[in-house]
């Protein structure tokens, strides 16, 4: 069983984080279930780089593990406590594509797999399609086990109003085309599963794996905060944010 984060799981981090300062932290979140109660428990982790979560991230196979996109100040990852964003990430669960409760597919994945598969397929083809219809370069999609998360990478900014109304605005272009996106996972505080560990919401363990990962690509670049926000007409330029 995986004890510590694979090597393909810290090449990904380590791209997203790319230029990182001295006061900035990758808060990295551990969610275990009490012994007892059976309860989620949400562990923090801040670290200064991502050698430092391979040293703190344990137990991958026992336990999910996040990160959040944004970084943060030493202990702490509210709001006000954010330093830079380095992406643009989007939450597509299947409950919320098929419209059906949560308990529903688990029990969907634990005894009609075949079904569950199939499904997770269906709405697989459909983001790639919106994607495509929607004229959005993508740099990574992650299967989370029950649904998937669509990465763009960004140049490193601190304008969080942006990003948040860019997300917002592409979110918007999923959802004329049928497609629910998590509109929780559109705030700054989002966090998302960490690629090549394992979803454990659930009897059954499913793998978290990156699908498409153009970070390796020749043409590799990342768009500024700024074209996004002037391509979907979001208002005037007024500032260039780091």
């Amino acid at each position: 069983m995986a004890k510590q984060l694979s090597n393909k799981s810290l090449d990904i981090l380590n791209t997203i984080f790319y230029q990182l300062d001295e006061d900035e932290y990758i808060r990295v979140v551990k969610r275990i279930k009490d012994n007892k109660t059976r309860e989620p428990i949400f562990i923090p982790l801040f670290c200064k780089n991502v050698e430092e979560i391979k040293q703190k991230a344990n137990q991958i196979y026992y336990s999910d593990y996040y990160y959040q996109l944004s970084t943060t100040s030493e202990n702490d990852g509210t709001k006000e406590s954010l330093k830079y964003r380095y992406e643009l990430g989007f939450d597509f669960d299947l409950k919320d594509y098929l419209e059906v409760d949560k308990r529903i597919l688990k029990d969907m994945c634990e005894f009609e797999r075949d079904k569950f598969d199939e499904l997770k397929q269906e709405l697989l083809q459909n983001i790639y399609d919106a994607l495509k219809d929607i004229g959005l370069y993508t740099h990574l999609i992650v299967d989370s086990g029950y649904g998937y998360h669509v990465h763009i990478l960004i140049k490193k900014t601190s304008d969080f109003d942006k990003v948040e109304k860019v997300q917002q605005a592409i979110a918007n272009e999923f959802i004329k085309r049928k497609l629910n996106v998590d509109l929780n996972a559109l705030k700054s505080t989002q966090i998302l599963r960490i690629a090549y560990t394992y979803n454990n919401t659930s009897i059954v363990t499913l793998d978290v794996k990156a699908l498409s990962n153009r970070t390796k690509d020749e043409n590799f670049h990342r768009k500024s905060i700024d074209y996004y926000y002037k391509k979907y007409n979001l208002g005037p330029i007024d500032a260039v944010a780091k």
